[in-house]
């Protein structure tokens, strides 16, 4: 996975589906190598962008505050900020 400059590569193998997801925890091991060699001082900027891709799309949570504002789930702004 990791070339000479330690950098990863993903590469997708056979359509059946066996060699792609040998490929990805190749790649989920190397990223979790690379992790481990991180300085400290950087972790909680990882952290954040780990945080960042985990979140669900926008589209869906479009589609979610969308349906709970239909639902009248909604808090109202004024109440939550009392300063405006």
């Amino acid at each position: 996975m990791g070339g000479d400059g330690g950098e990863l590569v993903y590469v997708a193998g056979d359509a059946d589906g066996y060699d792609v997801a040998m490929s990805i925890m190749r790649l989920r091991r190397e990223i979790k190598k690379a992790v481990d060699q991180i300085p400290a001082e950087r972790l909680g900027s990882l952290a954040d962008y780990v945080s960042f891709l985990n979140r669900p799309p926008l589209m869906r949570r479009i589609k979610d505050a969308e349906k709970a504002i239909a639902e009248d789930k909604g808090v109202n702004w004024r109440k939550v900020r009392r300063d405006v």
